[in-house]
């Protein structure tokens, strides 16, 4: 009997940090090999609602649950590795903690106040270089003044185009995204984010996007993004960075196992799935989870008809004898 074991830190780091140092196992078990990372590698910059402050409802930081906010989803959806740079109340030009986001996106833990503060507490941009970035940022801003007037349009512009220019800085080839807030249904945010968005464009930056996230239903403490809304939102943030994502750039994601081969990739008609072991069985779905096609195999080498299928992106998961499974998207066009 095979087993994985999944580490997940659900709090923020004013809750503490967490070191990972290792487990022992019986002399009589093994530990096997993993399974490749995958290939597309997400970062996140974000407050609360990026931290998946009170997503579970009742009291916090017990209801806290970061695997259940949208980047932990958007990134399972992608099957993607991903980074999380948030902290509850901050913000670009205004927020509740002593820093803003400028201070904190490099630092390796937020707090300057923890002990014992670390002798380096610098980030090294080059250990992880994401292709898609989201920066979803403003809420904090929001409430303290730009709501209201009191931080004006360009002060609170000014600072976002900095912060996506230091961003931009440690990741020149990066998509980024930038977002409006689930919690905020005022159009001004959004708004002003996007045409942020515009200029940077104009300006001859064209990996930087706007997307829009659905209002949040609630149901976190303290008026937050319940657990619903971590899915709706992760979910559709999913789709629109697939659809931003290259062909070539999608199609490349883990392509290739120790056991499982897919081509051709794009696809027309018909995809081929090989295997250095009997694969069991195929399943075809799309983004949203539901399983469109189940087939039985009984072969090293399967093949599935996309002919009757829209183009678009589609998951497919393939088991061998061993029960190990391999998931890879697939553009049909």
């Amino acid at each position: 009997m095979e087993f994985i074991l999944e580490i997940t830190k659900v709090t923020e780091s004013y809750c503490g940090e967490c070191e990972f140092l290792g487990f022992k196992t019986s002399p009589a078990k093994s530990l096997l090999t993993p399974d490749p990372l995958p290939s597309l590698k997400l970062e996140f910059y974000g407050n609360s609602i990026t931290s998946g402050y009170g997503i579970e409802g009742g009291a916090q930081p017990a209801s806290d649950n970061s695997y259940k906010a949208y980047p932990a989803v958007a990134a399972r959806e992608l099957n993607a590795q991903f980074h999380t740079i948030s902290y509850s109340g901050i913000g670009v030009v205004k927020g509740y903690p002593s820093f803003l986001m400028k201070n904190m996106y490099n630092r390796t833990i937020a707090l300057t106040t923890y002990k014992p503060f670390p002798t380096n507490n610098t980030w090294n941009f080059t250990r992880y270089i994401p292709d898609v970035v989201v920066v979803a940022l403003g809420t904090n801003d929001y409430n303290l003044g730009f709501g209201a007037g009191s931080i004006s349009v360009a002060a609170f512009s000014t600072g976002y185009k900095s912060l996506i220019a230091q961003i931009r800085a440690a990741y020149p080839n990066a998509q980024i995204v930038c977002t409006n807030s689930p919690m905020i249904s005022n159009t001004k945010l959004g708004s002003t984010i996007s045409d942020v968005v515009t200029d940077i464009k104009t300006a001859g930056d064209n990996r930087v996007y706007f997307f829009n996230f659905s209002q949040m239903q609630g149901g976190g403490f303290n008026g937050h993004p319940g657990v619903s809304d971590g899915q709706t939102n992760g979910k559709e943030l999913a789709t629109y960075i697939s659809s931003i994502l290259s062909i070539s750039s999608i199609g490349q994601l883990n392509s290739k196992s120790s056991y499982f081969t897919i081509y051709p990739n794009p696809v027309k008609k018909v995809l081929t799935i090989k295997s250095d072991e009997t694969i069991e069985c195929i399943e075809l779905s799309d983004l949203s989870g539901k399983i469109i096609k189940n087939k039985k195999i009984d072969d090293t080498v399967a093949s599935i008809d996309l002919n009757e299928y829209p183009n678009g992106i589609y998951l497919l998961k393939a088991t061998n004898a061993k029960g190990e499974s391999f998931v890879q998207k697939v553009i049909k066009n």
